[in-house]
């Protein structure tokens, strides 16, 4: 969907000092991270949408076609690094908090009404706007291909299947099998062979389930508990009883 159009070619602000990568004189890289440059813009098309869609550990970059003047904005399935952009008046300015691109202008934006009841409303609801009028946030899995004309085009490169095949069992023990992969895969994606790690512990399914996890693939996060909020009524009641039941199962757990 075209969502904005300029009539001027775009001057780059690197408002987050994103790391700059010349991959050839044609294609210029700027990305939260140096791997990330490395590991997905090495493809010989650096503006081909279909590079991106084999690609699911966390990513956020801006890629420049120096010789067109195209510009393309892109973002990890999942969403984990974040990526904001103002385009207004030819200038392209980009980031990965929102108080950068702010700091980049000569006034205060103004606020976006209808977000701003969201959030007070609690209403959860998932776009590309921001609490702020002209500054966009790149959604999870999308791009934003910012044409030599000024038209601004935003597409899904990624999404979640709707619809799928149902997946039916022998057994109890054949799902079990399958959840375990499945969080395996996960705990791999999210720790990216790091050996100093950290997760926290508070004594629900979830956290209990993601610990023992690492624990099968060899892994040994340090954990860390909330006892309790300060000021709350129940500040003074923690019990360590959850924490000597992790230590039971897992004698090599580390908490703080």
């Amino acid at each position: 969907s075209v969502i904005q159009l300029e009539s001027k070619r775009p001057t780059l602000v690197n408002a987050s000092h994103f790391y700059r990568v010349v991959l050839n004189p044609q294609c210029t890289v700027y990305s939260s991270s140096p791997n990330e440059v490395i590991s997905i813009a090495s493809f010989e098309e650096g503006l081909n949408p279909a590079c991106y869609r084999a690609v699911f550990h966390p990513f956020a970059q801006v890629v420049e076609n120096t010789t067109t003047g195209e510009h393309l904005l892109v973002r990890d399935p999942l969403g984990v690094r974040p990526l904001y952009y103002r385009y207004q008046s030819g200038q392209l300015i980009f980031g990965d908090t929102i108080p950068d691109i702010v700091h980049q202008l000569s006034s205060s934006p103004a606020l976006l009404d209808s977000e701003v009841i969201h959030l007070f409303g609690d209403v959860h609801h998932y776009t590309d706007n921001t609490l702020y009028t002209g500054i966009k946030r790149v959604e999870p899995g999308h791009m934003v291909r910012i044409l030599p004309d000024g038209h601004i085009v935003k597409s899904a490169f990624w999404q979640l299947e709707q619809e799928g095949d149902t997946l039916y069992y022998r057994d109890e023990r054949e799902y079990l099998e399958h959840f375990t992969s499945l969080m395996q895969e996960a705990v791999k994606n999210a720790t990216q062979g790091s050996s100093s790690i950290a997760a926290e512990f508070s004594a629900g399914m979830d956290s209990t389930a993601v610990y023992g996890t690492c624990a099968e693939l060899g892994l040994n996060p340090t954990l860390f508990m909330h006892a309790a909020l300060p000021g709350t009524t129940n500040a003074q009641t923690y019990s360590d009883r959850y924490e000597r039941a992790l230590m039971a199962q897992f004698p090599s757990a580390t908490v703080h």
